[in-house]
């Protein structure tokens, strides 16, 4: 959705869905102005037993563009129609910000081995002390821990893990 709420699709590669297992994805770069948000789903969330599927995205994609991003959350249930749940209902969504200068932003290379998950923490949690952010650190240290787990388990290892602080 772009910062004036007009939201489309995303044409991405067929594939399995996200978490399936040990599937190769392919990748897909966007490239979107700042305030534009993306927002990622499962079929739970709209999918119902008795509407058509083009039918129930259209009235998600709908549903996003009428929505402040602050009231998101609300899509879980205003976003089925008129049929019941029968699924889980996950959705993510992410707002696009210009690059910030300063300490704002900061990138660390983890090793690719066990180590990664551990090193991630600490260095995650040394940041958000010298941000004077230290009431943050369980909670981004358990998020931290999640994703270099699974970069390491499903993607070969995590790389590289950036932090960004923002008024969020």
């Amino acid at each position: 959705m772009d910062a004036a709420g007009c939201a489309t699709h995303v044409d991405v590669p067929p594939g399995a869905p996200l978490g399936a297992g040990v599937i190769p994805y392919t990748s897909v770069r966007l490239s979107e102005p700042v305030g534009s948000r993306l927002v990622l789903y499962t079929d739970g969330l709209f999918k119902t037993r008795t509407d058509d599927v083009d039918t129930q995205l259209e009235r998600l994609r709908e549903t996003v563009s009428r929505m402040d991003p602050a009231h998101l959350g609300t899509l879980v249930t205003s976003g089925a129609g008129s049929g019941t749940r029968f699924d889980e209902a996950v959705m993510l969504m992410a707002t696009s910000r210009s690059a910030s200068s300063g300490g704002d932003v900061v990138v660390w290379e983890l090793p690719t081995d066990a180590t990664a998950a551990s090193a991630a923490r600490r260095l995650v949690r040394e940041q958000l002390d010298r941000w004077n952010l230290a009431g943050l650190a369980d909670t981004t240290e358990l998020v931290v821990s999640e994703l270099v787990g699974n970069a390491l388990r499903y993607g070969g290892g995590p790389g590289q893990l950036r932090l960004l602080r923002h008024d969020r």
